[in-house]
């Protein structure tokens, strides 16, 4: 008798238990997928910003190949993991060239945007002779 007391203590105590914890394992997967896309965009971000400067950076090769280069690996590896971006430019002093590639990361989590951005800095290759 006290076992079938028992039993009907404990009935719907299953159900609360699943009200209470598929929503905290829902939010955290969710937490764990937007992180996983905001790494994505900021390693494609950086390889678009270490080639740009690369291809700016070559000998005889202008500011705009390097936009170029790094718009291209942006429209070829971020597909739609970036919302938008943008490439930016120029020359420093003591020979060296400077990229900033920034944008968002695509968000599955409500009023949140993932900034992600890069910069890459390298000496610009050139003929010089000795003497």
């Amino acid at each position: 008798m006290n076992l079938i007391k028992r039993f009907k203590d404990n009935l719907g105590a299953s159900a609360l238990e699943a009200v209470l914890v598929f929503p905290a394992f829902m939010i955290a997967l969710l937490v764990v997928v937007q992180f996983a896309l905001w790494e994505q965009a900021n390693h494609v971000v950086q390889v678009a910003a270490q080639q740009g400067e690369q291809a700016a950076a070559s000998f005889g090769s202008s500011l705009n190949s390097g936009v170029d280069t790094a718009n291209g690996v942006l429209n070829q590896d971020a597909g739609n993991l970036l919302i938008n971006h943008d490439v930016t430019i120029s020359n420093q002093p003591g020979g060296q060239v400077l990229i900033r590639v920034s944008g968002t990361a695509l968000s599955i989590i409500p009023l949140f945007s993932p900034a992600v951005s890069a910069i890459s800095m390298g000496p610009v290759q050139e003929f010089r002779t000795s003497g």
